[in-house]
């Protein structure tokens, strides 16, 4: 069932969503209430009402904004409710999505925290971070990837953080740059779904 374009399409307009409801979060040191969090999700969702590629999911995405809207309404909410039905159901998942479960699983269970990449604010150690245009441009409009996706980070952990990201099967790794003295890496991200669709 969550293989069907219809599907495919609402959970990438709600896997992209999130993501970028995180990212902008993130990247700001101040509390963002629910309402201001809404704002957030309707300024991203209200321009794919007039895109011909959401067409299928249009009015699910009207009522995705009207939550947005109406002051009691909690649109993240109800956004990882959709995510989390779309994960118990569908086999398989976007590689946009990939990455937003890695990045959760690693904060969840490997206390790494990612943020996106702010040249005017100084890096934190043992933080992910990861540049607003990877987001954008390493995935097609289907969620697919299509480049490999940039993670920079301080910590003489990074070790540890390959194996994490390794043992996920979400993504494998490539260390692309190690600076011993600093600590710093810069680690691509590359897709495993071809792989596995092969077998």
């Amino acid at each position: 069932m969550f293989n069907s374009p219809y599907h495919a399409l609402l959970s990438d307009a709600v896997d992209n969503a999130l993501l970028h409801l995180y990212s902008e979060v993130s990247a700001s040191t101040r509390f963002f209430p629910t309402i201001k969090r809404n704002e957030i999700l309707v300024r991203y969702l209200k321009p794919k009402l007039k895109s011909p590629k959401y067409k299928l999911v249009k009015a699910e995405l009207k009522i995705m904004i009207g939550i947005g809207r109406n002051p009691e309404g909690n649109l993240e909410a109800k956004l990882i409710e959709l995510n989390q039905l779309a994960n118990k159901n569908r086999q398989n998942t976007t590689d946009a999505h990939s990455l937003f479960q890695l990045m959760e699983l690693l904060d969840a269970e490997h206390n790494f925290d990612s943020k996106l990449f702010n040249p005017d604010i100084i890096s934190v150690a043992d933080v992910i971070y990861i540049l607003p245009e990877h987001i954008e441009h390493c995935f097609a409009d289907d969620g697919k990837q299509v480049a490999p996706v940039s993670l920079f980070i301080e910590s003489d952990r990074t070790t540890e953080l390959l194996l994490a990201i390794d043992n996920s099967e979400l993504f494998t790794t490539e260390l692309k740059e190690w600076n011993e003295q600093k600590k710093q890496a810069h680690i691509l991200l590359h897709p495993i779904k071809a792989e596995k669709n092969t077998r």
